[in-house]
């Protein structure tokens, strides 16, 4: 039957032939097969119905898994299906049947076909007259682009149209196939209103600055409305919507994003179909939930532990269950119409941008997209990739400016008669003022204090919450990047009252209303009683530390405007709907796990843009908060006014995502990589970059001179030897554990032309390797003459360059760089030479005067260039620092030798356009290498993370998870059913390691697997949680040998340390029946965090316990099922307050 995407009418209904000679033929290709009718959805044009072979046994998987994945060809070959037409299972031997010899139908004519074949023209109504021949290919051509997947199986009428193809004249089919294909170039621009010579464009931005007068009679019969007047980029979503195309927007905080979806949830409920909207994390699906559920009847929400109306039409659910969905071919994805996918730009993300990259990539391409986004620099980008993946052009929609403007503080607590102590360093027009936040650093210094930091910051609080209170600037948000921090902040307004009586009285009925749902010996815990006073009087704290009941009150309660002051870490900036009239940095600097340094642009803006409340207030006001400093003026420069830092693949592998598409066999792991994000990106630039190279090649010019011609290709070769044994050498002056390059220490490092360039090293960045350097240099800045960085060697007395006049610039310098490690060393103050190149580097000012720690540094560098033209006396890593190493002594030698071969031995020196000849061979050279390289870039065969695809499939087979045809065995189908540590988890199943555990016992053992720090009391262990420790070390350490010897980079110790044993003893003592309070006392960690573990744990033991029944062990099964119960009580599984 025919079924149309869109449209409520009748099927239609084709009368099915019967062939009763079949019966007595054995079919060898169909021997397992039924027919069965498919639909191919096509929302621009209309639905289709083909006929397909439908297997109804796969001997490839096991017989409780059918293959409803993805569907199957029947072309597909399986090696276990081979033999079964001829030979029966349990049997040797078989028979093989004659088949009878069909009889060959002769080939229909045209005429013949003329009732069954509809002209697709009519349905655009093109007046366009075609023959009978025109309207054979107009079939083909739309059965040619059914299906991207090549799922696609001719029907009947497709078998005949085949024939009369056969019996058409050459001259015929070119004809007709050139007039068809300009026929459907019409009828696309018909459809998508696009001309006709219009490149093919995977991104297409809207103009934001459009004004849709017409919008109402574009769309009369709207899917939803709205109490209010939609924005511009709200409406152009709409139209885009309703033209079913995909689109991605990029608002800013508190723009109405939400419009979007809620009318993409419309549009499915008026097609009777299925919207996925999907979020990073389960608190925000749940506030998602919350808020849907105010606006539409049927939404359902499925996350790791909660399963609500999971049949509902509109489904909210987190991304890791939309992955699982995809890798196991849910049905709802047959009936799927949209996918909104929130907070986009959390592909970002470090540890789980790889999710949204895996979903976006599986998703069926039928399924239209909507991608809601902060504002980043690069959404085309991004646009772009998932356009081109999903073979669909994705349109950009951006708003031009935020809807409540914002005025950017710096407090100092110290009060001048015109500043109360707050600066205005940024107003509302984004421009910098460098006079307020003089004033501000003025202020810091005239009033020093002699008052201890705690002192200090708690006067600096309680000044500004008060201020805040009188100029009724609240409600306000405090973010900081320590919980220890907010908590310390909360201590300092015991005594503080910001609500009214009403409000008290509100707070402590809606409070009690929400804690009463819990047990007596719960409600008494000292977070509940702390958290009724604190917020009673109008202050909240929101970190993962807090129980999450307890949060999701404080989220509830802020909403209400009942919160007035809210101190909260980063994590609240992604909350749905919560903003603030003001926004307060504790701290503009936070540690990323690896060193402290100032917040990027991105995570300013994220954060910030939770102040100025939408219909509420005119501004909204940043206020950062200044204690011993003033933050640096670069810094802030960045932090406000830079450009926030572009979306990156976070692209990774698996073991699951490889077993996944290795069972699914749909999508190759390969291709799974080529699809990436980071791979289109790369490739999109080699190709930009492919372009330019093909000009370049073309304008090569041959060096025409006899000198040079006779042994120029040589001196280069001597000279690139030359620059790789002083590299050498430098390196291991460098790394030298003596540290010669410290701040202050004079370096010659490669400049213009072949001479060297004066500098003195300012800062180590440490956290590189290896080493960079930053370098105040004697020049202005200069570009480098060669891509390669070969020069001819410098053989006379002006090696060193000496400017003319006063220049400098400050570079990263690494030490591939560096031509020699100077024994001199000047004694400076690198602060503040960084602080005023920093300055500099804005680029909006001109400096008067130069400060004497850079005239001092000038002078310095100036004196030793002119008084040392032929360099400065440099270390030598045998004589000086007495390294002792066999190669680095060759090293030496052969660098003299070389050294002094360049002055005897070539003629190419004596030519008197020398110079120019090396750069121009050397950039032949280079551009000839570069066009290799890019090639290689291009082809199909070069993936970044194809050598770890690799060793991570050599690690699947030695430990028999796959085959050496790589089909999934039986570990490898147990692995399927984790998503996190699912190696280790699967060898811990199969070696029976819970064979002598309690439930009790087996739930405090895995909980290793779930808890993220390893920063808490570890427990003493006895007995078999110390015996099922022990083994679950052991199994980790033979799984990190395993990777070591398949060539893997992780050492063993840190994937052994991927295990936290910290919560065993409170799982144990939570499982055995003991109250939280009771459990609490066992261990430091917060209880916040004791929560999240204990509910990822319940997930895990489920998933434990389906692994279990599937290889068959009922023992393990029956102990997780029990754990499962006895950990799942009180508190830590209270339901969420948003599905009350």
């Amino acid at each position: 039957m025919s079924l149309p995407l869109h449209k409520y009418i009748s099927p239609r209904l084709l009368p099915r032939q019967h062939n009763y000679d079949s019966l007595f033929t054995l079919d060898s290709n169909s021997s397992n097969t039924l027919p069965e009718f498919r639909i191919e959805r096509d929302a621009e044009n209309e639905s289709r119905f083909y006929e397909v072979l439908s297997r109804t046994v796969s001997a490839a998987k096991d017989q409780s898994e059918t293959e409803k994945e993805f569907p199957i060809s029947t072309n597909e070959a399986r090696a276990q299906d081979f033999h079964l037409t001829t030979v029966p299972p349990g049997f040797q031997n078989g028979m093989t049947f004659d088949e009878e010899k069909k009889e060959d139908k002769p080939a229909m004519t045209l005429d013949d076909l003329s009732d069954v074949i509809v002209d697709i023209t009519d349905l655009f109504h093109v007046d366009v007259q075609t023959s009978s021949a025109e309207t054979a290919c107009s079939f083909i051509a739309e059965i040619d682009d059914a299906d991207l997947f090549g799922a696609f199986d001719l029907t009947e009428i497709g078998e005949q149209l085949m024939s009369v193809n056969e019996s058409l004249t050459n001259e015929q089919m070119d004809s007709s196939i050139s007039q068809q294909s300009k026929k459907k170039q019409i009828q696309t621009c018909l459809l998508r209103n696009t001309s006709l010579s219009e490149p093919k464009q995977w991104a297409v931005q809207l103009d934001p600055n459009e004004t849709l007068d017409n919008f109402r009679e574009r769309i009369p019969n709207m899917a939803f409305e709205w109490p209010f007047e939609l924005d511009v980029f709200q409406k152009q979503a709409i139209l885009c919507l309703e033209e079913n195309k995909s689109v991605l927007v990029a608002a800013h905080t508190s723009a109405g994003k939400t419009v979007v979806a809620e009318y993409a949830i419309a549009l499915s409920l008026k097609h009777a179909t299925r919207t996925i909207y999907t979020s990073p994390v389960k608190a925000l699906s749940n506030q998602k939930y919350r808020e849907l559920t105010v606006t539409f009847d049927d939404v359902g929400l499925v996350t790791g532990d909660i399963q609500i109306n999971d049949t509902a039409s509109c489904l909210i659910v987190t991304t890791e269950i939309l992955r699982m969905m995809l890798y196991d071919g849910s049905e709802i994805l047959r009936e799927l119409e949209w996918v909104i996918i929130d907070e986009v730009h959390y592909i970002d993300d470090a540890a789980r941008g790889v999710v949204w990259e895996e979903v976006l990539i599986l998703l069926p391409d039928h399924v239209k997209l909507v991608l809601l986004s902060a504002t980043v620099p690069n959404t085309m980008e991004l646009a772009e990739w998932v356009g081109k993946l999903k073979k669909n052009p994705v349109y950009v929609i951006t708003t031009k400016e935020r809807p409540v403007p914002l005025t950017h503080y710096l407090y100092t607590g110290y009060s001048t008669p015109s500043s109360k102590g707050l600066f205005l360093f940024c107003n509302e027009q984004g421009q910098f003022l460098d006079q307020e936040y003089a004033r501000a650093v003025n202020s810091l210094k005239n009033y020093q204090s002699n008052l201890s930091s705690n002192e200090r910051d708690k006067n600096l609080w309680t000044a500004i919450v008060q201020m805040l209170y009188k100029e009724d600037k609240l409600p306000a948000v405090s973010f900081s990047f320590s919980k220890k921090k907010i908590n310390k902040n909360c201590k300092y307004f015991k005594n503080t009252v910001l609500t009214s009586p009403t409000e008290k009285a509100e707070i402590k009925v809606f409070f009690t209303k929400c804690i009463n749902k819990l047990n007596d010996e719960d409600r008494r815990l000292n977070q509940i009683q702390q958290f009724k006073n604190l917020l009673t009087r109008g202050f909240g704290v929101h970190h993962s530390g807090i129980l999450p009941i307890l949060r999701e009150l404080v989220e509830i309660l802020f909403q209400k405007g009942l919160i007035k002051v809210l101190f909260a870490t980063e994590t609240f900036a992604m909350g749905v709907n919560m903003p603030a009239k003001t926004v307060i940095f504790d701290d503009v600097i936070k540690h990323d796990g690896k060193s402290f340094r100032p917040l990027h642009t991105g995570e300013y803006v994220q954060m910030s843009g939770r102040a100025g409340r939408r219909g509420l207030d005119s501004v909204g006001s940043i206020i950062i908060l200044c204690k011993a400093d003033a933050p640096n003026k670069g810094d802030l420069h960045r932090m406000v006014l830079g450009k926030p830092t572009s979306l990156e693949s976070r692209f990774r592998l698996s073991y699951s995502m490889i077993l996944h598409l290795l069972k699914v066999e749909q999508l190759q792991v390969q291709d799974m990589m080529k699809r990436s994000f980071s791979t289109f990106n790369n490739k999109k630039e080699s190709a930009e970059m492919m372009e330019k190279i093909k000009v370049q090649l073309s304008t090569l010019k041959k060096v025409d001179c006899f000198l040079c011609s006779l042994d120029l290709s040589s001196y280069y070769d001597s000279c690139k030897e030359f620059y790789r044994l002083l590299g050498n050498i430098q390196s291991a002056i460098i790394n030298h554990p003596s540290n010669l390059v410290v701040p202050g220490r004079v370096i010659m490092v490669k400049g213009p032309g072949s001479q060297a360039v004066l500098g003195v090293v300012l800062k180590i960045l440490a956290e590189n390797a290896p080493p960079q350097f930053h370098t105040l240099l004697l020049c202005d800045p200069f570009k480098e003459e060669t891509e390669s960085g070969i020069h001819p060697v410098q053989m006379n007395d002006n090696y060193l360059y000496v400017p003319q006049e006063v220049q400098m610039t400050m570079l990263i310098v690494n030490a591939e760089q560096i031509i020699r490690v100077t024994k001199n060393i000047l004694h400076i103050n690198s602060s503040e030479v960084m602080t005023f190149i920093e300055i500099l580097k804005l680029g909006k000012r001109r400096i008067k005067h130069i400060p004497p720690c850079i005239e001092y540094l000038i002078k310095n560098l100036m004196f030793l260039s002119v008084a040392n033209p032929t360099g400065l006396i440099g270390y030598h890593p045998i004589l000086d620092l007495h390294i002792q190493n066999i190669e680095l002594e060759e090293n030496c030698k052969a660098l003299t030798l070389l050294f002094t071969s360049f002055s005897e031995k070539f003629d190419c020196i004596r030519c008197p356009e020398f110079i120019q000849h090396f750069y121009a061979h050397d950039s032949n050279i280079n551009i000839r290498e570069r066009h290799k390289e890019l090639q290689h870039l291009l082809s199909d065969e070069y993936l970044t993370l194809l050598p770890e695809y690799q060793q991570m499939n050599t690690v699947l087979k030695n430990l028999n998870y796959i085959n050496v045809q790589e089909r999934v065995e039986l570990k490898g189908r147990v692995a399927c059913y984790f998503s996190k540590h699912e190696v280790l988890l699967t060898e811990v199943i199969m070696e029976n390691v819970f064979q002598y555990t309690t439930p009790a016992e087996t739930a405090a053992l895995l909980s290793c697997f779930v808890l993220e720090t390893n920063k808490c009391k570890q427990p003493k262990l006895s007995g078999n949680l110390l015996e099922g420790k022990k083994k679950i070390l052991s199994i980790a350490s033979y799984v990190g040998n395993q990777q070591r010897e398949a060539g893997m980079f992780i050492p063993v110790d840190v994937f052994v340390n991927t295990l936290h044993f910290g919560m065993t003893q409170v799982v144990h003592s939570w499982a055995l029946g003991k109250s939280f309070s009771e459990v609490t006392q066992l261990t430091d960690l917060e209880e916040g965090i004791i929560v999240k573990s204990i509910q990822a744990l319940h997930e895990v033991l489920q998933r434990v316990q389906e692994a279990a029944d599937f290889i068959g062990n009922t023992i393990l099964s029956e102990k997780c099922k029990v754990a499962q119960t006895s950990i799942r009580r009180d508190i830590i599984f209270a339901a969420s307050l948003y599905i009350q």
